[in-house]
């Protein structure tokens, strides 16, 4: 029986995949002269930020110190996070989901953004835990960070399911021995989802979802 949710965020609750785009390609095709391809970006989404950095770095044989460069995007980023929307049925959603199950937040993004997204979007009172990728040593598809968070919730992980866009993510809820639902974001949609248990095309259809359990 699940008594406990975890969502990611990016792709998940928050549609901003294409933003995280917009934001490498700006920086790569103004600082390095390099554009980098979307469906190559897309395939590689849900990885941790260093990984993912470090692979288009090789990738497009940029020499460029890692730490600098992910703090010029992480800042890239904040100048334009005002713009993320929520996607769509999320509130609804989790209107319906809160008064029956524990509900976490597991993103590989920090914690400080994290906070910030959840107060931004009036989402502070559907969380009972946000935890953020730098507040674990590994990142996804190692499954620490869904294994803190049902710790936080006080929920086993057999009895956690975990919503994810992206295959990294799928795939730590499996190792972490929790229900792994596919909820796919339009970039992610190239991805192989086929890891997860239960795959579904909108947030909107999870209530009707997990009640069949």
């Amino acid at each position: 029986m699940i008594k406990g949710i975890i969502f990611d965020m990016d792709g998940v609750i928050i549609d901003s995949n294409h933003f995280h785009f917009e934001n490498w390609q700006e920086v790569f095709e103004k600082r390095y002269h390099v554009k980098i391809d979307e469906k190559e970006f897309a395939s590689r989404l849900g990885e941790s930020g260093k990984h993912f950095t470090e692979y288009f770095l090789e990738k497009y044989k940029v020499k460029a110190d890692i730490n600098e460069l992910y703090a010029l995007l992480y800042g890239e980023y904040m100048k334009r996070r005002d713009s993320v929307k929520l996607k769509p049925g999320v509130i609804d959603t989790l209107k319906i989901l809160k008064p029956k199950y524990k509900i976490a937040l597991a993103t590989g993004a920090d914690k400080e953004g994290a906070a910030y997204t959840i107060v931004t979007h009036g989402l502070t009172d559907y969380f009972d835990f946000v935890i953020g990728g730098n507040e674990v040593k590994r990142a996804k598809p190692d499954p620490e960070i869904f294994l803190k968070a049902a710790e936080m919730i006080k929920i086993p992980p057999e009895q956690c399911c975990v919503i994810e866009d992206a295959v990294f993510g799928l795939s730590a809820a499996k190792s972490a021995g929790m229900l792994a639902i596919s909820i796919p974001d339009k970039m992610t949609l190239c991805q192989d989802h086929s890891i997860a248990d239960i795959h579904l095309n909108s947030i909107k259809l999870l209530p009707d979802a997990l009640s069949l359990l």
